[in-house]
């Protein structure tokens, strides 16, 4: 029953326990694909792992954030936080779809895949992703932190028989946003003009 009592770090917001924990899921669950295959871990410690991790999923597949809502920014619906639209969410449906392959839920799965489209949906025509470029100094760390929750979407969609980086939206894909970074990294000015909303 680790990590089953949580308490928020502030009174009207869950923002922080809920993304340190699907961060701990995000390496706790392709850790645990390989030892639960192990025939040394038998079926009732395997069923009680399982069950823990699958609660622990549960309570990251939620909407986070305080009261005090941004209804600004793009691409975000205006009674939501911003961070149920950026990378947070990446996040939030990267543990999805690991969570979804590993205990066969369809549903989790299909999530994460859903999130990738929506993310091409978000982005801009040169690949930048709006959430995280207009980040002030940090724009291409949190574009690349983004950018990284896809790709690890895509590459447990890709174990899966599921191609999405071949994902297109507007001619956009994935390789348009790693596009984007990586002539931003060698080139910062290409993401000033974006950055110096912060």
């Amino acid at each position: 029953d680790a990590m089953t009592t949580l308490v928020d770090d502030v009174a009207n917001s869950n923002t922080s326990v809920t993304y340190g924990l699907k961060r701990t899921l995000a390496a706790l669950i392709p850790n645990w694909a390989l030892v639960r295959k192990d025939p040394a871990v038998n079926a009732g410690d395997r069923a009680a792992v399982d069950a823990w991790i699958g609660k622990m999923v549960d309570r990251t597949d939620v909407n986070t954030g305080g009261r005090n809502r941004d209804t600004r920014v793009l691409n975000c619906p205006a009674n939501q936080s911003t961070n149920n639209c950026n990378n947070h969410r990446y996040l939030r449906d990267t543990v999805n779809i690991m969570w979804g392959a590993l205990a066969g839920d369809n549903t989790r799965y299909r999530k994460g895949i859903e999130r990738v489209r929506v993310a091409l949906r978000q982005m801009r025509p040169d690949g930048s992703l709006p959430l995280e470029t207009a980040r002030g100094s940090r724009a291409l760390w949190y574009q690349n932190y983004a950018l990284g929750m896809l790709i690890t979407t895509a590459e447990v969609a890709a174990r899966q028989g599921d191609d999405l980086y071949a994902l297109s939206y507007e001619g956009r894909t994935l390789h348009t946003a790693v596009a984007f970074l990586i002539e931003a990294i060698a080139d910062p000015r290409i993401v000033l003009p974006y950055a110096k909303a912060n």
